[in-house]
């Protein structure tokens, strides 16, 4: 008789003890996949808000380009009527009689070229920005 109690103690027992470790198990693998579940969600978010950042900087560049083609097409028309009024004077600095006109029309033409070397560095470094904008753009698109 304590033979047999004691045989169902031990399986009372053993199957107790492997109940726990199998509660213990489940709750370790829970844990781990929750875990797991949050780690994934967390690389999800940070990749979405990558790819918005990237897409809000790609979207500046692109206004940064109008902006910049604009400004290039607005410096080339400024040179271009400067070019024309140069030329005006230069013709009437052929035509001109006196020597005060002579003088007025040089002035006037150094004071054009000035301002027309003024604008084409303007464009110099409108054309480096230009260079510079589509040197990020290929960065981003990588």
């Amino acid at each position: 008789m304590k033979t047999i109690l004691f045989f169902t103690l031990f399986l009372m027992s053993a199957l107790l003890y492997s109940q726990d470790e199998k509660q213990r198990f489940e709750n370790t693998q829970t844990k781990q996949l929750t875990s797991n579940a949050a780690y994934n969600t967390a690389i999800d978010q940070m990749q979405s808000s990558a790819d918005k950042n990237t897409q809000e900087k790609i979207k500046q560049l692109d206004d940064q380009f109008e902006l910049n083609f604009s400004e290039k097409a607005k410096l080339e028309n400024k040179i271009k009527l400067l070019q024309q009024k140069k030329n005006q004077a230069e013709d009437k600095l052929t035509n001109a009689k006196s020597d005060a006109e002579k003088e007025k029309f040089s002035e006037k033409i150094a004071d054009l070229i000035l301002d027309i070397t003024k604008i084409n560095k303007k464009l110099a470094d409108n054309e480096i920005e230009l260079k510079n904008l589509q040197e990020l753009f290929k960065t981003l698109n990588k």
